[in-house]
């Protein structure tokens, strides 16, 4: 979905003959298709440095996503989210099972059901097989329209102008049937959307409240609604009226506002009065707030980022989330942080927290802060894998090159069968991945 004609991501000069492989086809990819391109997407993007690389952000979005999922069948493979570091208000979603959330979204969403209407409406276009239905009958013109949104994203904040110029001439070669068939389509994302909020107990109201205040942003609502990808918010919010609010917004601060406050650095919700409240509250031994009640392992995570960004030391840090991962063990953010303060610090509980953490963490999407704290610790307490978790942190960082060179090298010191065959397998892997899209 792009919200509006802003600015969008930023852009990676691309050839004609990185796309051979997918442009002559439909958008009804294979599953190594769609895997090739994310994988592709993602490095580009990290790059030109456009991905907002932080894992607690990237776990909540995760679980979100995961949670909607239980309640969508027809999303078969839960998208992989990335959080673009881009003061425009949008996000979108790609072929390749992938939703991007502009970091401006984020600050503009003012509840955490406003910000989940946005995502659900992304899966939407996922779970309703938008990019085949949008080539089905004209696959050439199709392919034009997404090709010409991925390269407006990949284009990006150095000129925004020639990302504008590109999106609006890939739309300029489609028919208007395309385009119509588009609003259509941007429609029916928002009624799923607002349909996968009321299941899973959010306020299904959130998507017209946002798009109504979206409709009083400085872009003007004059441009002719039909020359538009997108139908206007005034029409989005008109057409989702029809349920009744039926969900009331909690005066507590959700983990979406720890995160717009710690991460994005933007309090609109006063999240910062209350975390330093329950941090008075523990300092002067006072009755606890509500919030610190929960037994919700965000909170206390965010609270002990937040004692740490105002007072507290490095160790401190490294103290409280021991504790919080002793009582949440499956809390990865607490473990991941908790390693990246222990390596800085030299501490000796580095490998033990290396040794003792959920080895599920390691098979799950990490994000490029964290897949660097696994390279560290893994150099450190586990060197047999260290050329292996090197090799991927600079092959998602968009540094191609740098990690087959590093992975060819490793295999020419590797005496160990196993490892010779892991090694080997990671080459193979991502030298596919580089000879098909160079």
């Amino acid at each position: 979905m792009l919200v509006r004609l802003f600015s969008a991501l930023l852009f990676t000069c691309l050839s004609i003959n990185a796309w051979g492989d997918f442009g002559d086809q439909p958008l009804d990819w294979t599953q190594k298709d769609s895997d090739t391109f994310r994988d592709y997407a993602v490095r580009q993007l990290n790059s030109k440095g456009s991905i907002k690389n932080n894992y607690w952000a990237h776990y909540w979005l995760t679980q979100k996503i995961q949670q909607f999922q239980i309640s969508e069948l027809r999303i078969a493979q839960a998208p992989q989210p990335i959080l673009i570091n881009n003061s425009t208000i949008n996000a979108f979603a790609l072929p390749g099972n992938l939703i991007g959330i502009h970091t401006g979204l984020w600050r503009f969403a003012q509840t955490e059901d406003e910000f989940l209407s946005v995502l659900a409406h992304e899966m939407g276009h996922i779970s309703l097989n938008h990019f085949t239905r949008l080539s089905a009958d004209r696959a050439q013109k199709g392919w034009i329209i997404v090709s010409g949104i991925v390269l407006s994203m990949l284009l990006a904040n150095d000129n925004p102008e020639a990302a504008n110029a590109t999106l609006l001439s890939s739309f300029a070669a489609a028919s208007q049937q395309n385009l119509s068939f588009s609003q259509a389509m941007e429609l029916e994302a928002d009624q799923f959307g607002q349909d996968l909020l009321k299941q899973q107990g959010y306020n299904s109201q959130a998507g017209r409240h946002f798009f109504a205040r979206l409709d009083q942003q400085t872009f003007a609502n004059t441009q002719t609604e039909f020359l538009r990808s997108h139908p206007l918010g005034s029409t989005r919010s008109a057409k989702l009226g029809s349920y009744s609010n039926d969900a009331n917004r909690s005066s507590l601060p959700g983990v979406f506002d720890l995160i717009n406050l710690l991460v994005l650095d933007h309090d609109q919700n006063k999240t910062g009065l209350q975390l330093q409240q329950w941090s008075d509250a523990i300092d002067n031994q006072a009755p606890l707030p509500p919030f610190a009640l929960t037994n919700d392992p965000h909170y206390t995570y965010a609270l002990s980022l937040h004692r740490y960004q105002n007072s507290s030391s490095d160790s401190q840090l490294l103290t409280e989330l021991t504790t919080l991962v002793d009582q949440h063990p499956s809390f990865y953010p607490g473990w991941l942080t908790a390693l990246r303060v222990a390596l800085m610090l030299k501490h000796d509980s580095s490998c033990d927290l290396w040794q003792t953490m959920p080895k599920d963490i390691l098979n799950s999407p990490l994000s490029l802060d964290a897949l660097e704290t696994v390279a560290q610790a893994s150099a450190l307490c586990q060197p047999t894998a260290a050329a292996q978790w090197q090799a991927t942190y600079y092959w998602q960082s968009g540094q191609e090159e740098k990690a087959l060179a590093l992975l060819r090298n490793a295999l020419g010191k590797e005496h160990n069968t196993n490892q010779l065959a892991r090694l080997k397998s990671q080459l193979l892997q991502l030298n596919e991945l580089y000879d098909r899209l160079r």
